[in-house]
């Protein structure tokens, strides 16, 4: 695998397109909203997308980068786990809720932290977050492959219920398709708002219906899925060009099976509650940076157990 490292030029490339987008943002909404009073959908200036533009210009740059041959995994392995809170997290208040379907749906609880008694963290997302080459048997295991395409209905759909999105976080491969579903009696409008390189979809549900989105690309962090309908709804989504993500469910546990061995990975860890994983020691010899990112070696045919132990100050 080759892969080129961007020169200095890269960082001024970036921090001019991050203020371009914001003046062109702020030009577009200015023009589009003038007109039959349609809403504009902004252009946003977010790290993210620099981030995106920057590897597009580092594949293009073909002066001033370097090639540097990275070595090739041998076989694959597993990594497992635990998120569990140290302690008690507060009690949040129930969601403010308004409108002709107040009545229906109820008391809406606050659900961005769910901690069970044992204190099991539910919604934290873990995923490989550096670019691997698209090739399987070396860096992608063949059991994946059935799945590429899938189309995530059922029990993997994305479902909105009692006026709640019923998923925090939702992952999926960006060649993937997932079902929404509306599940409830009232009407929803399902906003996911995709960053550059990643489809955008807004479809208006009625009660018991559905719709299919496909991302037809990848995003580096999760990005915001919102229901204008009912404005305290809200959800996140990552689509990735590869298989090697988990989130997990009410007992904090995940696993990822078939991880490329013997090769050094870069594995992020992202929870709602915004710098919960920043600095975070997971084990001995493994601490995350600012963002959550991690830095990992399997063994081949390893089972890597990662018991993760949170303060409860981080959420309170």
């Amino acid at each position: 695998m080759r892969e080129a490292f961007s020169m200095p030029r890269l960082d001024e490339f970036r921090k001019r397109w991050i203020a371009f987008a914001a003046l062109a943002g702020s030009i577009a909404c200015c023009l589009l909203s003038g007109c039959g009073g349609a809403e504009a959908t902004p252009i946003t200036a977010d790290a993210n997308q620099a981030d995106l533009l920057t590897t597009q210009f580092e594949k293009a740059s073909g002066a001033g980068a370097v090639a540097v041959e990275l070595p090739e995994p041998s076989g694959f392995a597993t990594v497992k786990g635990r998120f569990v809170v140290d302690g008690t997290v507060s009690t949040a208040d129930p969601l403010t809720t308004t409108g002709n379907d107040k009545a229906y749906c109820g008391v809406v609880p606050d659900d961005m932290v769910e901690v069970d008694a044992d204190g099991n963290l539910r919604s934290v997302l873990i995923f490989l977050s550096m670019k691997i080459p698209n090739t399987y048997g070396a860096w992608i295991h063949e059991s994946y492959q059935a799945t590429e395409t899938a189309v995530l209905d059922g029990p993997n759909a994305f479902d909105q219920q009692k006026c709640r999105f019923k998923r925090r976080i939702f992952a999926m491969r960006a060649t993937q398709t997932v079902k929404i579903l509306n599940s409830d009696t009232v009407g929803h409008n399902t906003n996911i708002s995709g960053p550059l390189g990643v489809s955008s979809i807004n479809p208006t549900l009625p009660g018991g219906s559905s719709a299919d989105y496909s991302p037809g690309g990848a995003s580096s962090a999760p990005f915001r899925i919102a229901c204008s309908v009912h404005p305290w709804m809200g959800s996140n989504m990552i689509s990735l060009d590869h298989p090697y993500f988990a989130v997990t469910g009410p007992t904090g546990e995940f696993e990822i099976a078939n991880v490329p061995a013997e090769v050094e990975l870069t594995f992020t860890l992202w929870h709602e509650k915004k710098d919960v994983f920043k600095n975070v020691t997971l084990t001995s010899d493994l601490q995350t940076d600012r963002r959550g990112r991690f830095k990992i070696t399997l063994a081949q045919d390893e089972v890597r157990e990662l018991p993760v132990k949170l303060p409860a100050a981080k959420f309170n």
